[in-house]
C-alpha cells in the first residue's frame, strides 16, 4: 500500500469479500488489520487516514463498485493531492561506484 503512495497515488480503495466469507479463509480480516496499521502510520506523518478505504461487503455482482469508486474519488478531490512524507516519498536508487585501490 505504501508503494502506491510512493508511485504518486492520492488514495487507495480496497474491495473484498464480506467478512467471514472469504475464499482465503481469514484474508479479509488480515487486509482489514493491515489497513488499520497503515492508516495509523500515515496519520503519524500527517497524512489523512481517509486516503485509504477498505470495503469488505461487496455484492457478488459488483453493482456497488462504481458507487464506491465515485465516493472515493469525491473524498480524494475534497482532500486534494496527498502530502509527501518520508514514509511515502519515492526513494532514489543508490548507486555504488567501484574504485580502484590506488
Amino acid at each position: 500500500m505504501l508503494d502506491a503512495f510512493r508511485q504518486g497515488a492520492d488514495g487507495i480503495l480496497i474491495l473484498g469479500c464480506p467478512e467471514g466469507d472469504c475464499h482465503y479463509q481469514d484474508g479479509n480480516y488480515e487486509a482489514k488489520k493491515r489497513v488499520y496499521l497503515i492508516r495509523k502510520l500515515l496519520e503519524s506523518v500527517g497524512i489523512e487516514k481517509e486516503r485509504i478505504r477498505i470495503e469488505l461487503s461487496i455484492d457478488p455482482e459488483g453493482k456497488r463498485i462504481p458507487k464506491l469508486a465515485e465516493e472515493m474519488r469525491k473524498e480524494l478531490a475534497k482532500l486534494g493531492p496527498a502530502k509527501r512524507s518520508p514514509v511515502t516519498e519515492k526513494r532514489p536508487k543508490e548507486t555504488v561506484k567501484a574504485r580502484g585501490g590506488k
